[in-house]
């Protein structure tokens, strides 16, 4: 018969269990914080790109619309100056024409 007495069951030392559970616990929880800390800097950075390529869009948008604005300008002004110029060499040969007439003698 075996007694408790001969056998001793030896658990391993409290304070080197409870050290190497809080090492652990420790090294866990700067894995975590660094892993939050990574995430955060990659949240940063997304948005950042995002508000950057918002700008981007915003101004190639807005420079569209300007270009647009000015080509129907320079239409409008292309239409009214060949109109003016259309109108100016009408005048010049009406002009032209009364002198010629005025010229002839009338019979």
């Amino acid at each position: 018969v075996v007694s408790s007495a001969e056998t001793p069951s030896t658990p391993p030392p409290a304070d080197d269990a409870d050290a190497d559970t809080k090492a652990s616990a420790e090294e866990t929880t700067d894995n975590n914080a660094a892993d939050e800390e990574s995430a955060d800097d990659i949240v940063t950075k997304l948005e950042s790109q995002i508000k950057d390529l918002k700008d981007n869009l915003l101004r190639s948008l807005a420079e569209q619309e300007n270009t647009r604005r000015i080509a129907r300008r320079d239409v409008a002004n292309s239409k009214s100056f060949a109109i003016s110029s259309f109108a100016k060499s009408l005048l010049d040969t009406s002009d032209n024409l009364t002198r010629a007439l005025d010229a002839v003698p009338e019979e």
